[in-house]
This record gives C-alpha cells, structure tokens and sequence, in this order.
C-alpha cells in the first residue's frame, strides 16, 4: 500500500510540473513569432547588405556608394531594435523561461543578429556624409581593412551561425 501511496504521489507530481511547463510555453511560442515577423524583415535587409558588400570588394562601387546604399538599411533595422524592446518591456521573461534550450539557444539569437547587422551598418558608415546621425557622419572612417574585418566578424561569423539557431527555435515552437 505505502508503495502506490509513492507512486501516486509521484504521478501527481509529474502532471503539476508537466501543467507548469505547458503554461510557459505560450510565452516562448509568442516570442517565437514576433521572432519570425522579424527575421522576415531582417532576412531581405541582410541579403542586400551582402550584394552590397560584394560589389563594393569587387571594385563595383566605391566605398562612398556602399556607405550610402547601406545608411538607408539603418532606419528599418533600428525599428526591428526599437520593436523588440517594446515588446520585451510589455512581455518579459523570467529568467526560468531564459534558461530554457528554447530561448537560450535559439530565440535569444534574434536580439543578437539585430545586434550584429547594426554594429556592421554603423562601421560601414561612418565617417560618411549620408550616416544618419551626427556622431556618425563625425566620426572617422574605418579602413577598408577594418570594414572587412566588421564584415566578417558581425555578418558571416555572428550573423550566418546565429541565423541557424534562430530558425530552429522558431520552428520547434511555432509547429
């Protein structure tokens, strides 16, 4: 008798935690789609910043030209930045919620790539006269040398491995 009292009470436990689990997941799956809207709209953005930078280290256009094709990708991502902090300060995560695979390995990364494409675009255009803000167009201009470095490091490194991550988060939780 003392053993299905155990087994019982283990049964019963389960399904709370089980009920637990389920409620967050609403929140997860809300994040999940805001996350694809975003991505929606980042994806295209990141696809012209590649043509762009492709044609300006294959001597296409000038470093003038790439500086003022990618200031006007500046504003709609900052939107995305300002959309996803809205959201986040409406709908916050406890940090149980942040610990879980879902978010801490996937959902997370779309903050990151914003991130990422940002900190290319301010490097790409500074020093220019078509840089969106004053401490921009101030600023110096970075080296070919650097840019490249920018290029590779926020863009192919951080952006293309993250990218992945992202996907995969919003498919597992928007299914």
């Amino acid at each position: 008798m003392r053993k299905i009292s155990v087994i019982l009470l283990a049964l019963v436990l389960m399904v709370i935690a089980g009920c637990a689990s389920q409620s967050a997941v609403p929140e997860l799956q809300a994040l999940a789609a805001k996350e694809k809207e975003w991505l929606d709209r980042l994806q295209p953005i990141s696809e012209e910043i590649n043509n762009d930078y492709s044609q300006w280290e294959s001597g296409q256009i000038s470093r003038d030209e790439l500086a003022n094709r990618l200031s006007k990708q500046m504003e709609p991502v900052k939107e995305m930045r300002d959309e996803y902090d809205q959201y986040y300060m409406q709908n916050k995560l406890t940090d149980e919620l942040k610990q879980t695979p879902e978010y801490d390995k996937g959902l997370y990364y779309g903050y990151s790539l914003r991130l990422n494409v940002t900190s290319f675009l301010q490097e790409a255009v500074q020093g220019y006269p078509s840089a969106p803000s004053a401490a921009l167009k101030n600023a110096a201009p970075n080296t070919d040398e650097k840019l490249k470095e920018f290029y590779r490091t926020e863009m192919q490194e951080g952006y293309d491995r993250k990218i992945g991550l992202l996907q995969d988060a919003i498919n597992k939780l928007t299914q």
